[in-house]
């Protein structure tokens, strides 16, 4: 394969991932406020939006490493969720911190609203979004006879 037709695909990857998390997690933040009514709705939308800005930057960053990619499925789900996570916990602490109050009790509990509310959707869509942008082997590389991984002899090119 070319290389700029394996960069141009995997920025389209990366595109595609970043187009997902920053269209589907907020849309859903919105529809959950929306069922849920007046009862505390605007931060459902909110973390909707963070969690969607978060998982496309830690999706995108993942995919352009290449380790990433020779990694098995639930490793790039564990991945591209734990980076997820650093960054909405980061966020988390960068609000605290600028309202200058980063050890009283509402940045605990910010904290574990965070951790109730957050992590499962993020598992989610973690799970979701890496599987179906799943970095498929390459198709121009055949296999004719089984072999030991890595050994050329029994590719054809």
């Amino acid at each position: 394969m070319n290389t700029s037709a394996g960069n141009r695909s995997l920025l389209k990857q990366a595109a595609i991932a970043a187009c997902l998390w920053l269209v589907v997690c907020p849309g859903l933040g919105f529809v959950v406020a929306s069922i849920i009514g007046e009862h505390g709705s605007i931060i459902f939308a909110i973390f909707g939006l963070a969690i969607g800005i978060a998982g496309s930057v830690s999706h995108v960053v993942l995919l352009l490493a290449p380790r990433f990619h020779s990694s098995t499925l639930p490793v790039q789900v564990f991945l591209v969720w734990a980076g997820t996570m650093v960054l909405l916990v980061l966020l988390a602490a960068a609000s605290a911190w600028q309202s200058g109050r980063p050890y009283e009790p509402a940045f605990t509990e910010a904290l574990n609203m965070l951790a109730i509310y957050c992590a499962t959707p993020t598992i989610l869509a973690a799970i979701a979004f890496v599987g179906w942008l799943r970095v498929r082997p390459n198709p121009s590389i055949e296999r004719t006879s089984p072999g030991k991984p890595g050994a050329a002899s029994h590719l054809k090119r």
